[in-house]
């Protein structure tokens, strides 16, 4: 299948990946308020006070989301064809459990829902995102707000997830008080979305909401969903390979926009990779324990693989975690654990209703939502959120004086220094101790193919996992690990002499203490 399955009609050009072809129903999805919110939401919360220029936001990385997802997809239908004799012939729901399957076997009509699906599920995958993206989930609205209004018309298409969708993640019994997941409000707002095309153009599929929903909260969620008969059953078993396209390790569109987007926006060439050598190794095999469909990479794509981890590895070290990111992302995680503290959700209390509740979205960008913190009177209870939010405001961040890899050393440095101050300013040395995670969830994604005897590609099994395949990645799992530093929070003009006597107490080792 050389020409593409959709009538892309519209277009709009990105800096990174030039021009964007749309289908007419995708754009209308772009023009909702909803969504042009995100272009008010920078892609990288405050990383623009390290590197002024990253500035981006999460509307371009969702359209740019949406060119990758449509890559992926167009790679596996060539590869299907340059990979003839190598993969099950015929109806892929006849191939053996973990056997690659040729996708250009699918009757056109799966073929296109296929595209519909994935292509929208990968533009929508941040809609849920608050303002300064994962330092608002503390502010998101509680759980228990979400299920009183999954009973609206706008939402009726999200009612066989609703277990699903209110556990988010890992599927669990959770509060109904704790805040809503940003991945549940995606599908909330893109029901919402879809709800108001399809009240101007009712042939619009209405069961578009719930497939989408379904990919975007994983495999195990649609495997938890009870009743999926609304979504069309050829499309069902495809679901989970929409997921893994979108947003599963070790590579899936959001990162491979993502990474590249933020290289070149922060300035940097640390997350730069050979999409194109990756994506000519992809295929598609039989999920070994459902009748479903999953993304596989073949073993010989792993070196371009391995570079792609390795440079999410570096983004991680250099940038996400450069230490003066760092001391805003500890500013702001200080004011959600301050909002934990308030009753309700403040920001929420009179979202009655779904059109309210959107409204408060739609009112909040990171500007705003960073003045709300510093002036609203519904946070007054709270004074240390007023304060954060002022002095992140006008860029008065806390100074690292002191770093180390050892926590054991880290924390006998911090007991030191403490016992040194004065009772008032101990509660401003403040230890921050974050897991890198560049190469979390290598076993819960995508699988790596190798051809069998027969000469057809099959996924390996659990044994011949991504760090067993490679030792570069094994050894990038190995290295990885939890960055340790301490902060001050007192005046600037104290860090100096602190960061001096912390090196002082360093030398002595934690034995001293």
């Amino acid at each position: 299948m050389h020409a593409h399955p959709l009538a892309l009609v519209k277009s709009i050009v990105d800096p990174i990946h030039g021009l964007v072809r749309m289908t007419r129903d995708e754009h209308e999805v772009m023009d909702h308020r909803l969504f042009q919110r995100l272009r008010r939401i920078k892609q990288n919360g405050l990383l623009h006070l390290v590197f002024p220029s990253a500035t981006h936001n999460r509307f371009e990385h969702s359209l740019g989301a949406l060119f990758v997802a449509d890559s992926v997809l167009q790679a596996l239908l060539f590869n299907s064809e340059a990979n003839a004799g190598k993969l099950h012939p015929g109806d892929p729901a006849d191939a053996r459990p973990g056997e690659a399957v040729d996708l250009t076997e699918l009757p056109e009509k799966v073929t296109r829902r296929l595209f519909t699906a994935t292509r929208l599920a990968a533009l929508v995958h941040d809609l849920g995102h608050g303002p300064l993206s994962h330092s608002f989930d503390a502010f998101a609205p509680p759980r228990r707000t979400i299920a009183a209004l999954l009973d609206e018309p706008a939402l009726a298409a999200l009612a066989p997830l609703a277990p699903v969708l209110l556990a988010y993640p890992r599927h669990k019994q959770r509060s109904l008080d704790e805040p809503i997941a940003h991945e549940a409000m995606s599908c909330v707002f893109f029901a919402a979305i879809w709800h108001d095309l399809r009240a101007r153009r009712p042939e619009l599929e209405p069961w578009l909401p719930l497939a989408v929903a379904a990919a975007l909260l994983g495999v195990d969620a649609r495997d938890a969903i009870p009743d999926l008969t609304a979504v069309p059953a050829a499309l069902r078993p495809w679901l989970p390979l929409v997921s893994d396209i979108v947003a599963s390790a070790p590579v899936d569109a959001d990162r491979m926009d993502y990474m590249e987007r933020d290289s070149r926006s922060a300035g940097v060439s640390y997350g730069l990779f050979d999409r194109n050598r990756i994506l000519k190794s992809a295929l598609c095999y039989r999920d070994p324990e459902r009748l479903a469909f999953r993304l596989g990479w073949k073993r010989s794509g792993l070196r371009a693989i391995e570079v792609f981890v390795q440079a999410r590895f570096q983004l991680y070290a250099q940038i996400y975690f450069h230490k003066t990111n760092s001391a805003a992302n500890l500013m702001l995680r200080r004011i959600a654990a301050a909002s934990r503290a308030l009753p309700g959700s403040p920001l929420f209390a009179g979202a009655a209703d779904l059109a309210s509740l959107l409204a408060v979205y739609c009112d909040l960008g990171d500007e705003q939502f960073v003045r709300v913190l510093a002036d609203d009177p519904r946070l007054a209870a709270a004074p240390q959120i007023r304060e954060l939010a002022a002095r992140l405001d006008r860029r008065d961040l806390y100074k690292r004086i002191h770093e180390d890899a050892d926590e054991r050393a880290l924390a006998a440095v911090h007991a030191r220094l403490a016992a040194e101050l004065e009772p008032a300013d101990r509660e401003r040395l403040v230890c921050d101790v974050s897991p890198l995670d560049a190469t979390k969830d290598l076993g819960g994604g995508a699988a790596l193919l190798r051809r069998g005897e027969d000469g057809r590609y099959t996924a390996s099994g659990r044994q011949d996992t991504w760090l067993a395949a490679s030792p570069i990645l094994a050894a990038l799992h190995q290295a990885e690990r939890r960055i340790g530093r301490l902060f001050w929070a007192g005046p600037a003009a104290q860090a100096g002499a602190l960061k001096e006597r912390a090196r002082a107490l360093a030398e002595d080792g934690p034995e001293a203490t």
